[in-house]
């Protein structure tokens, strides 16, 4: 994609497309706040997101339920954070460990099936093939 955009994300210094689901942006969406940084979330509001994932099926576009990609994603900053030297990545690795023992306390607690990865329904669109041929001279 040419046309793609990116922004900086300073949590974890790389760039991002716009067009991607990030973490930050799904908890702006479930907590109806803006620009929301899931580091900088109160214990309290990590809670409540967390809880909320639990309670929906929000499935992501690959099948995955909401809290499994989540955890994903941020067992992924962890690793990338904890990689970098300084206090403020260790900070930044050890607030991302908390939010993925919530997780796994959820995860834990709740049916295994739930969390089952689901294929994404397929589209079935009925098109009558036109049998058209090209020929160049």
């Amino acid at each position: 994609m040419k046309n793609a955009k990116y922004h900086y994300d300073q949590d974890i210094g790389v760039f991002i497309k716009d067009s991607e689901i990030s973490v930050n942006w799904l908890a702006s969406q479930i907590l109806q706040k803006e620009n929301v940084q899931i580091t900088k979330l109160s214990n309290e509001d990590i809670v409540k997101f967390v809880s909320i994932l639990d309670t929906s099926d929000l499935r992501m576009p690959n099948g995955v339920h909401g809290l499994i990609w989540l955890k994903e994603q941020l067992t992924e900053k962890a690793l990338m954070a904890g990689a970098k030297e300084g206090k403020v990545q260790y900070d930044l690795a050890d607030r991302f460990k908390y939010i993925i023992q919530q997780i796994d306390m959820i995860i834990a607690s709740s049916k295994k099936e739930r969390f089952e990865k689901q294929e994404p329904e397929k589209i079935i669109v009925n098109r009558t093939p036109n049998n058209m041929e090209i020929k160049f001279k």
